[in-house]
């Protein structure tokens, strides 16, 4: 999904540039391409963190970037910051806000993390039912919550915009801007998008080969399979995205 992070690159230089920011963190920074992203494009003065869940990774797959510094949270240096006064002028959240199984202590964690009157800008697919790709989305993500759920983890279905603004309105923030939009994908992005979710449904299939429980395994690999089937049909549409930008009180 190569357009949303360009347009998220352009949003975070924006809120650079007009409020003289100094400091970024990238909270649920994955392997850290927008970290990288923004690496090439900002005032090498500005610094750059990532925190994540790294320590399951081997260490050739953790991201190692000059000029960029990655905190483990599972880590004490984690623990140090997390219980001081803030300390990012801006926090990012990109496409991690429906991955958080317990959403009130991740935006706390992030509303501490934000020096005061600092920003946080929060961007993730947008739940919508207006075409068939669309549906298949939800149907994708609504059966990864019931897998991950009996496997004992987490991945929510998406939320609205709307849905959103209710959870991240737990702190105290003012909303600078809460919206929606939507990037026309090429057919190859669309193509990989499918092929990216179709790999992700084939692995969860494998893992329900070894169940014990009879009647978990037949009814995951039904409804598996059947998403497996309208994805090949009817692809996957991540197009629309809502952004939401707030300011620390």
């Amino acid at each position: 999904m190569a357009n949303p992070y360009a347009y998220l690159v352009e949003k975070i230089i924006e809120l650079v540039d007009a409020n003289s920011l100094r400091s970024i963190c990238d909270y649920g920074c994955g392997k850290g391409e927008l970290l990288n992203l923004l690496k090439d494009r900002l005032d090498k003065n500005i610094s750059l963190t990532g925190i994540d869940y790294f320590e399951h990774l081997s260490k050739d797959l953790r991201p190692v970037s000059e000029g960029i510094k990655y905190i483990d949270k599972n880590s004490k240096e984690f623990e140090s910051i997390i219980e001081t006064d803030g300390k990012y002028d801006l926090v990012v959240s990109s496409f991690a806000l429906h991955h958080y199984q317990y959403p009130i202590y991740e935006l706390k964690s992030i509303y501490n993390l934000t020096t005061q009157s600092g920003y946080n800008l929060f961007l993730d697919t947008n739940f919508q039912n207006n075409n068939d790709a669309q549906m298949i989305t939800n149907i994708h993500t609504f059966d990864s919550e019931i897998f991950t759920s009996f496997m004992g983890k987490y991945h929510r279905h998406h939320y609205t915009l709307d849905e959103a603004i209710d959870i991240i309105s737990s702190n105290r923030i003012n909303i600078i801007e809460a919206k929606t939009k939507k990037f026309d994908f090429t057919h190859d992005e669309r193509e990989k998008d499918a092929a990216d979710a179709l790999r992700h449904v084939d692995n969860s299939l494998e893992i329900c080969n070894g169940l014990d429980s009879p009647i978990l395994k037949n009814y995951l690999k039904m409804i598996l399979g059947y998403e497996r089937n309208l994805i090949g049909d009817y692809g996957i549409d991540y197009s629309q995205v809502f952004i939401i930008v707030t300011r620390k009180i």
